[in-house]
């Protein structure tokens, strides 16, 4: 199953990825990237940072955490560390909010990659309620001048969508007198008669 998945979202999760950096986040020559993925699944997204940094000829390096509650892609996740994408790459099994509980080695670089969508579809609304407010707390203890991508599915104007989680995230950080910048971008369909937002 993991392989199926693999052979048809990898390519295109990175590029998104890419797609993101290269359009909306400046990262500094010098600065380490202490980056965090939540729900990481075979790492799709360390692969376009390391694209992005590539293409740029850019000289930053990445510590990569990526957090998975599941082994399933733990055979992945092997062949990813040999590729030694990374600088420091370390793939852990178990909640994310609760290892930065216990450890204060905060990201500086977050990336939910179609993660809302994942925990909409499989969580009760109080659940999903618990998730955002973790998530606000983790982004609050990220050090001044940190980044939070996510990318994810357009849809919902509902709480059944996770369009509609998006506004709340940032009502939660705001709330705490976080600065945030929030932009928007759709990734352009080959489908006929697609729906143009962003």
């Amino acid at each position: 199953m993991a392989l199926c998945y693999i052979l048809k979202h990898f390519y295109r999760f990175s590029a998104e990825i890419e797609a993101a950096l290269e359009r909306h986040i400046k990262i500094p020559l010098n600065r380490q990237l202490h980056f965090a993925s939540i729900g990481c699944g075979p790492a799709s997204e360390l692969f376009g940072l390391c694209q992005y940094r590539s293409t740029h000829k850019l000289e930053f390096k990445i510590e990569y955490k990526g957090f998975e509650e599941t082994e399933l892609w733990k055979p992945i996740h092997t062949r990813v560390c040999q590729m030694n994408t990374a600088d420091t790459i370390d793939f852990i099994y178990s909640d994310v909010f609760d290892y930065y509980k216990q450890n204060e080695d905060y990201p500086n670089l977050l990336i939910l990659n179609y993660v809302i969508s994942d925990v909409v579809r499989r969580y009760p609304i109080e659940k999903r309620n618990s998730f955002l407010q973790s998530l606000a707390e983790l982004i609050e203890n990220m050090p001044k001048g940190s980044f939070v991508l996510v990318n994810d599915i357009n849809l919902g104007k509902n709480e059944k969508g996770a369009r509609y989680y998006h506004s709340i995230i940032c009502q939660k950080l705001q709330a705490k007198g976080i600065q945030i910048k929030d932009i928007k971008l759709h990734f352009k369909s080959s489908l006929p008669n697609y729906f143009h937002y962003g």
